[in-house]
Formats: structure tokens, C-alpha cells, sequence
């Protein structure tokens, strides 16, 4: 499989999207404050992300792998927090 820059362009979106979850999981880790985040949302969402890191590997979608990889760490540890301590 080649690398292009369509995939590049996509690797470099998928970043910066997923850059936005750290400071949120960060801050619940730190203060255990998860009194204003949505459970049913993040709920939905670690589902969608983990659905869409399956769906890269069966495609074998580097961009598509990459993003919901990293995105599911930041989002999933925020859901553990806010089911523990929410």
C-alpha cells in the first residue's frame, strides 16, 4: 500500500481532531470533576470511534486506523472517569 497525500491530508486532519480530546481527559484525570460531561454522548461516541478503528482495519485505511486509535484513548479514559467518579 502507498502512501499519498490524500492519506497524508487525512493523517494530518485525524491529529488535530484527536489533539482536541487530551486537554478534556487531562483535566478529568486531574480533578476527577466529570459533572459537566454527557455520559449518554461519550457513551455513543467511544462506540462510534471503536466501531470506525474496526472498520480502518478491515479497509485497511491508515488514516481511518491511526485517528480512532488515538482518538479512542483520550475519549475512552474520559468515559472510564466519568463512569467512576461521574
Amino acid at each position: 500500500m502507498s502512501f499519498n497525500l490524500v492519506q497524508f491530508i487525512g493523517l494530518v486532519a485525524a491529529m488535530l481532531t484527536t489533539a482536541a480530546f487530551f486537554p478534556q481527559a487531562i483535566r478529568a484525570v486531574r480533578t476527577r470533576d466529570t459533572s459537566s460531561i454527557s455520559l449518554a454522548t461519550y457513551c455513543a461516541f467511544v462506540a462510534g470511534v471503536t466501531m470506525w478503528l474496526v472498520y480502518g482495519i478491515i479497509a485497511k485505511d491508515i488514516p481511518i486506523m491511526v485517528a480512532n486509535a488515538l482518538t479512542l484513548v483520550p475519549a475512552a479514559t474520559i468515559l472510564g472517569m466519568k463512569l467512576r467518579y461521574g
